[in-house]
């Protein structure tokens, strides 16, 4: 058995390493695909062997965690994209894809669609994934691309399959699945027309956290309005139309930020010439020191398959520097996470209130 010297912990991404290795799947001459890059275990691993290996995560902290240890290493057979899906004009370029399973079906099925799309004829799409947390059903998806997927491995409650490109015309994405998430899709949402894909925090329809947000949320006018976790830009761009001075949506998410500069496109007639910027990074990463009366978000509170307080901690905590005097942070969350706690600890007992709450939802609001 291969040893594993990447530092990967993923059990998943350890298994397709070693099972890669033990066939000599890769070749010096090797053009690989990443999709889902979310650890630079993959790339750093792939690049010892192939020709050239590129690399697609969705979202810039994925980026960033792999740049680090890429250049620590001086590897310069790997690219990174800021773009998540590959450009159709790509297809037919990659020999191998390496895709570690993503959360949510229909993003995983745009990313299979990618998949099929970038392999030249006879290559090959490794996927890896935990058993438990839907990677047959990943494999049952990719058959209907490939006709025929085979597992090559099951260890450590994960498994790898491999599909391989036989067809030689392009199939129709197939109906059932939807419409194409490498096309963006405009949906109205909220009084607004906004560009969504599989991969955004629902992307299909407002979820009712944000609107039982919106339906409390106060903008003063003239106020400098963050929004933070913007996903499509439902929050930012309704604060626009209420009347902030300028507005800035920030997100870790590529595709987020994507479909938040498109939609900011499309509704320029509603939002009266008020200022709005798109900023990529984790929370407040790609602000810097700029500072707002509003901070206002819906914090997720899931890491992949876990759930994880972990990012609204540091929200909460981290917004304090980035709010001017008689600022307020504003966020909606489910009730029964009491996230109203946290910001007392952070804020002071007498600067926190409830503006509103029901069965499934609170809304809370810190001030300075």
């Amino acid at each position: 058995m291969t040893t594993n010297t990447t530092g990967s912990t993923d059990p998943a991404i350890v298994l397709l390493i070693e099972l890669l290795a033990e066939q000599s799947a890769l070749s010096k001459n090797s053009r690989v695909l990443i999709l889902n890059g979310q650890d630079p275990a993959m790339a750093i691993s792939a690049a010892k062997t192939a020709a050239h290996v590129t690399v697609y995560a969705d979202s810039a902290g994925a980026l960033a965690r792999a740049e680090s240890p890429l250049q620590g290493r001086q590897i310069s057979n790997v690219s990174l994209s800021e773009i998540v899906f590959p450009e159709e004009s790509h297809a037919g370029a990659f020999d191998v894809v390496l895709m570690l399973l993503p959360k949510g079906r229909d993003y995983a099925r745009g990313l299979l669609w990618a998949a099929r799309w970038m392999l030249a004829p006879g290559g090959k799409l490794y996927m890896s994934g935990a058993n438990d947390s839907g990677i047959k059903t990943l494999f049952s998806d990719a058959a209907v691309l490939f006709e025929t997927v085979t597992t090559l491995i099951v260890r450590h409650r994960c498994r790898v399959g491999v599909a391989v490109q036989t067809r030689k015309t392009l199939p129709v994405y197939p109906i059932s699945w939807g419409a194409n998430p490498m096309q963006p899709q405009m949906r109205d949402i909220a009084g607004l027309t906004l560009s969504t894909l599989p991969g955004v925090f629902s992307w299909q329809a407002l979820d009712d956290g944000t609107a039982f947000l919106l339906d409390n949320l106060t903008v003063t006018p003239g106020e400098r309005v963050l929004d933070v976790g913007c996903g499509y830009g439902v929050i930012g761009l309704s604060a626009a139309i209420r009347g902030a001075g300028n507005v800035t949506l920030t997100d870790d998410s590529l595709l987020a930020t994507y479909c938040a500069r498109a939609s900011i496109k499309h509704n320029q007639a509603l939002l009266a010439n008020v200022p709005i910027d798109v900023a990529v990074g984790d929370l407040f990463a790609g602000i810097g020191s700029q500072k707002f009366n509003l901070i206002v978000s819906n914090p997720p509170f899931h890491q992949q398959f876990e759930t994880d307080m972990h990012v609204t901690r540091r929200l909460i905590q981290e917004s304090t520097m980035h709010l001017l005097t008689s600022g307020r942070l504003v966020i909606v969350a489910n009730v029964f996470l009491r996230y109203d706690k946290l910001m007392r600890e952070t804020f002071g007992s007498d600067n926190v209130r409830t503006v509103a709450e029901n069965a499934r939802y609170a809304v809370w609001e810190a001030s300075t």
